[in-house]
């Protein structure tokens, strides 16, 4: 039976969704760790979605020391 939903797919994509957070996590840390030291920053958000209807999130952020 769980062959047939595809249990160790779904084990496979939860440990690579899972790892993929932690990484995230890791690299906002380290920008809020930069962003924090400058006095001035501004910070754009664009969320768009490309012609597959992936969802992509741009994030630019410009600071001053």
């Amino acid at each position: 039976m769980t062959n047939v939903f595809g249990e160790n797919n779904l084990s496979k994509n939860l440990k690579l969704f899972q790892s993929l957070i932690k990484e995230t996590s890791e690299q906002i840390t380290k920008v809020g760790d930069i962003v924090g030291k400058c006095s001035y920053f501004s910070l754009c958000l664009d969320d768009s979605a490309d012609q597959t209807d992936t969802s992509q999130l741009l994030i630019l952020i410009h600071g001053f020391q």
